[in-house]
């Protein structure tokens, strides 16, 4: 549904939705989706342009992470090797072991590698308010200000993992934009300054996969990763999975580690000036110049340490021509 018009002669408007409750050829891959979006532009003089827009996204869905165990057979003829998981030095019954060659069958193009239970829930939400002043001919004032908002998760049983809990972005930005001749060729110049701020908190576990573990001619609640299985992962607050810690810790009774940068709670604060000119020859030809300097601090620890260690954590300040 889309729509949208004059309110006055100096206000305009729109609203758009769209929504989508959709299954698929593939097994337990579906799509529920709602969207909304609106627009506003207000001109209250001849030189001043107020624009305005927010979007409303939510999602539940899965993503179609199709058969395993890919072969040129399965390709041209759709004969899949059958087979079950054996213990040969991994990790449990999946991890790091094999699986014993059983057969080979006719499979059903829409098989999947997902369990009952399976999917992902996301929600966004951005919005942009947009300041426009024609100070004199050629030269025009802007002023850009952006929000975006974002928390997501999803759970697979072969075993994946991520949850966004909170994720945002601001900024904004003031530019100068002027247009003049010097020496009988023109220039279009773009000057000014933007101010950003960042937060990420995410929790991450893609060290677990076991695609070619499960057998997908098996009944789909077979095809799940006893988490009693998991390894070094850390349950993550409030939610019954869980992720890999975003630094390395000492294990009891073990010499080895590991850590995902994507588990992470990170804060980053920008400042930059920039300006470019683009020359114009003639019709055919111009010369692009530009320059930009950035100012950046950033702060990142891990949310989730394995218990009774300190969170590992860094941070930076530094000038970015």
């Amino acid at each position: 549904m889309d729509t949208g018009g004059a309110i006055n002669s100096k206000l305009a408007y729109r609203i758009s939705y769209e929504g989508s409750d959709a299954d698929s050829f593939y097994r337990l891959v579906y799509n529920d989706s709602q969207s909304l979006y609106t627009a506003l532009t207000y001109k209250p003089t001849s030189r001043l342009t107020l624009d305005f827009n927010a979007e409303y996204l939510r999602a539940h869905f899965t993503e179609n992470p199709g058969i395993n165990r890919p072969t040129q057979e399965l390709i041209d003829q759709h004969r899949y090797i059958t087979g079950s998981s054996v213990q040969n030095g991994g990790t449990g019954g999946l991890f790091g072991n094999t699986f014993t060659p059983t057969g080979k069958v006719k499979i059903n193009g829409s098989q999947t590698v997902l369990a009952p239970g399976d999917g992902a829930d996301a929600t966004v939400f951005n919005t942009q308010a947009i300041a426009t002043l024609a100070l004199a001919p050629e030269r025009t004032l802007v002023n850009r200000t952006y929000f975006e908002s974002v928390a997501a998760e999803k759970h697979s049983s072969y075993y994946f993992y991520t949850y966004l809990p909170s994720s945002q972005t601001a900024e904004n930005r003031t530019e100068f934009l002027a247009d003049f001749n010097v020496g009988g060729l023109k220039h279009e110049t773009i000057s000014g300054v933007s101010l950003r701020y960042e937060h990420r908190k995410s929790y991450v576990d893609i060290l677990n996969e076991v695609f070619d573990a499960f057998d997908l001619t098996m009944a789909p609640s077979t095809l799940v990763y006893p988490t009693n299985q998991l390894f070094f992962v850390t349950p993550v607050p409030g939610k019954i999975y869980s992720a890999t810690p975003g630094g390395r810790y000492p294990r009891v009774g073990r010499t080895d580690s590991t850590s995902l940068s994507a588990t992470l709670d990170s804060q980053l604060g920008a400042g930059g000036l920039f300006v470019q000119d683009q020359i114009k020859f003639n019709s055919q030809w111009s010369l692009l110049l530009g320059g930009r300097a950035d100012w950046l601090f950033v702060n990142s620890q891990d949310p989730l340490p394995r218990p009774g260690n300190v969170p590992k954590h860094d941070s930076i300040s530094a000038l970015l021509p």
